[in-house]
């Protein structure tokens, strides 16, 4: 049990994919952040998820596995873009106005990162995602995760 959950502590990152969110959130963010989740359908979850991936996917460490076009980006950021402002100008309006006005644009940040987080757990309990992600433990030596385990006086799992 152990065992496992200290494996799949290590996939957290992945799991975040860099979305942090501001330490305290105050009233106007939390209610912000609860009517996008609201209101993000699972078409929306998927263009958000698509979008983090396409902007991921720029990047040198992943560039090479991660192919897509140009026109593809493009195609990706505008969903997402029309995604947002439909939230937050006709869905959460109002909640984006009173965030906005006594709390800033940390609101936002926390709002979309929320809503970022949940879309993300969407994706990472398929069980096609599930599957990949369990083949970690192929490149995972399990006696190194007994040893820490037994240092920290925890009985390894059978």
């Amino acid at each position: 049990m152990i065992k496992m959950r200290l494996r799949h502590a290590a996939v957290l990152p992945f799991m975040a994919i860099g979305l942090t969110a501001p330490a305290a959130a105050g009233p106007y963010s939390d209610d912000l952040a609860k009517c996008l989740v609201k209101h993000a359908s699972t078409a929306d979850h998927e263009a958000l998820v698509r979008w983090m991936f396409a902007a991921l996917a720029a990047g040198p460490a992943v560039h090479d596995i991660a192919k897509a076009t140009p026109e593809q980006r493009a195609a990706i950021s505008q969903t997402a873009g029309r995604m947002f402002v439909r939230l937050v100008t006709q869905d959460c309006h109002a909640e984006t106005v009173a965030a906005l006005k006594y709390e800033g644009a940390a609101a936002m940040e926390f709002g979309f990162n929320t809503l970022g987080n949940v879309a993300a757990r969407d994706l990472m309990t398929d069980p096609a995602v599930q599957a990949e992600m369990s083949s970690l433990d192929k490149g995972m030596d399990s006696s190194a995760f007994d040893a820490i385990s037994k240092e920290a006086g925890i009985a390894p799992a059978k």
